[in-house]
């Protein structure tokens, strides 16, 4: 499942990201699910969910100043049956492009299934942080990437 939120309003100017958390519905326990990964972006894939339970999340904006309080919780949802989920994208290939780009390109899913696009990632290498190279699905199997992480 895809997670998105939007911006808090007044975001200010300080960097901004967000703390993802989880919880089986109705049992008031939550749990951080990004933990490695200091996510910029208002969006978020969930892959660790169980089949049959219920979840509702909840999201924290964060600066160098301190958190928020966390979102109002979302209404409880259960993921999809697999049947429906599109397999993963095959080999990706990664050539710079310019100085500051770099040109990816990925073989399409075996399984299209509901096909409604690509998120891409990417790090620099040696890196442990992703960041993301798009916040809305791209419909192609390749595309561009500008960006100060470009090294």
């Amino acid at each position: 499942m895809v997670l998105s939120w939007k911006h808090p309003s007044p975001r200010g100017r300080a960097p901004l990201w967000y703390i993802i958390e989880k919880c089986l519905a109705g049992t008031g326990v939550w749990q951080r699910i990004n933990t490695a990964v200091k996510l910029h972006s208002p969006r978020y894939p969930v892959f660790d969910l169980q089949d049959g339970q219920k979840y509702q999340f909840r999201v924290y904006s964060i600066n160098m100043y301190g958190s928020s309080q966390a979102s109002a919780p979302s209404e409880p949802i259960q993921k999809v049956n697999e049947d429906g989920v599109p397999s993963a994208p095959g080999k990706v290939v990664a050539t710079r492009n310019t100085k500051s780009s770099v040109f990816v390109q990925w073989e399409t899913p075996k399984h299209l299934k509901s096909l409604m696009g690509y998120y891409i990632d990417g790090r620099v290498v040696g890196a442990k942080e992703w960041f993301p190279c798009n916040h809305k699905p791209f419909r192609h199997n390749r595309t561009r990437s500008w960006g100060q992480q470009i090294q």
